[in-house]
């Protein structure tokens, strides 16, 4: 008999015991599930998105819709190694892609050579009038030394007829407020980044039109070191954002993915639709880089 009451004493121990350790486990999943909700989901899983609405577009309210959400959850400034909306065609289809003339396989991004003459006509007085420092020169940053960091020319008249056979060329019309301009990053003394704000050099979309492209030709001969033009690869399509509902600071991109650095001679040319890819211009760390941009709109 008191082996017998021992034993079953044992077993209801043995019980106690593992109800005891459910129990804990249990209160440790739902810790577990509360920490998970207070954390910021994960972008929106697009194909279920998709598959519970029938008519998402570009041009109409779902894509305001989709991305304003995705901005007030915060999940627009979590960290992005990938696109940064649905696939292009189920969600965000281009308005249009690069000019076909430029190379019809090219929606985004294309590098080339064929713009060089564009440097030949103009480099070296382009190259003196940054060098001069003149009126015409207008600096926009210093470094703490006074040393210019950037810098741009005010009259850019010169480019008005190479303006007009591009627009032609690619049945385009200039930016109404942002059309041509003449860039200079310096750092000759290799001196420290003075900001971390600069919106060139994070990644970022233009955000002016879905119909825009850029010229970018470099009228300087540029390395790692002297602010390459760096963009995401592969590329993805990101349609501009409904600009009466968003901060500026929202056109900027936590991008972590793989990426692709233009380097290369003078004359070297980046055509990209600049409204819509994710890219950036890079810090001058040493030396100097001019670039050349213009900026259409697709007719």
């Amino acid at each position: 008999m008191l082996i017998t009451a021992i034993a079953r004493h044992h077993r209801s121990v043995r019980l106690l015991a593992l109800c005891c350790l459910f129990v804990f486990i249990l209160v440790l999943h739902n810790i577990q599930v509360s920490l998970n909700r207070l954390a910021l989901p994960d972008h929106i899983d697009y194909s279920e998105h998709i598959s519970n609405r029938a008519s998402l577009n570009i041009d109409g309210a779902a894509w305001s819709s989709w991305v304003l959400e995705e901005i007030r959850t915060g999940r627009w400034t979590q960290p992005h190694d990938g696109a940064f909306c649905p696939s292009e065609k189920k969600f965000c289809e281009p308005t249009t892609a690069l000019p076909e003339k430029i190379d019809k396989n090219a929606k985004l991004v294309h590098v080339t050579s064929a713009f060089e003459w564009i440097y030949e006509s103009y480099g070296d007085y382009v190259r003196r009038a940054l060098d001069s420092g003149g009126d015409d020169v207008k600096v926009t940053h210093r470094y703490p030394t006074g040393e210019p960091c950037r810098s741009e020319l005010i009259d850019t008249n010169f480019l008005a007829e190479t303006e007009r056979e591009l627009g032609s060329r690619f049945n385009a019309k200039p930016h109404p407020t942002n059309g041509r301009g003449v860039y200079r990053l310096s750092n000759p003394g290799g001196f420290p980044e003075p900001s971390t704000q600069w919106v060139s050099e994070l990644w970022h979309i233009d955000n002016f039109s879905d119909m825009g492209f850029k010229i970018l030709v470099y009228f300087s001969p540029v390395d790692d070191a002297t602010a390459p033009f760096e963009y995401q690869d592969p590329p993805t399509f990101v349609p501009v954002l409904p600009k009466d509902m968003i901060n500026f600071t929202d056109t900027r991109l936590n991008y972590v993915g793989k990426s692709k650095r233009v380097t290369g001679a003078a004359g070297t040319a980046i055509i990209f639709k600049n409204s819509n890819l994710p890219h950036k211009g890079n810090y001058c760390s040493l030396g100097v880089r001019d670039v050349v941009v213009f900026h259409f709109l697709t007719q």
